[in-house]
This record gives structure tokens, sequence and C-alpha cells, in this order.
């Protein structure tokens, strides 16, 4: 597991891999420096949802980086 603190010239990104045996996924936590609110929050997490109900998503995304 690893953040990313990324800063570009519409502002920030925080983002939060997990790198597993067959892929990375990654999670932003942060825009702009500030965490996202509940609302936010769970659609990303619901964009890993995903991964978690069907892993071969995962693998077929492996070789990228997968943020939700």
């Amino acid at each position: 597991m690893f953040q990313h603190y990324k800063k570009n010239p519409n502002g920030t990104q925080t983002v939060l891999y997990v790198q597993t045996r067959d892929a990375i996924a990654g999670l932003t936590i942060a825009i702009n420096d500030k965490p996202l609110t509940a609302e936010q929050h769970g659609e990303k997490v619901s964009g890993l949802q995903r991964f978690i109900d069907d892993p071969r998503s995962l693998k077929k995304n492996n070789g990228r980086k997968r943020k939700c």
C-alpha cells in the first residue's frame, strides 16, 4: 500500500494505492488537500467494490493503475 500526492494546475489529488499480486487499485482520499465528503467517498468506494465483486475485472486492468 502506498500514497501518491499529485499537484497540477487544477489543484491537488491524494490517492491511496493498494498493490496485490495481480494489479494495483487506487482510491482518491483527498482533493485540493481536503478530505472527500461522505458522499464523494461513497462514490469512490463503490467504484472499488466492483473489483471485489468481480476480481476478473481487476486482472483485466492489470498494467494500468485504476483510480476510483
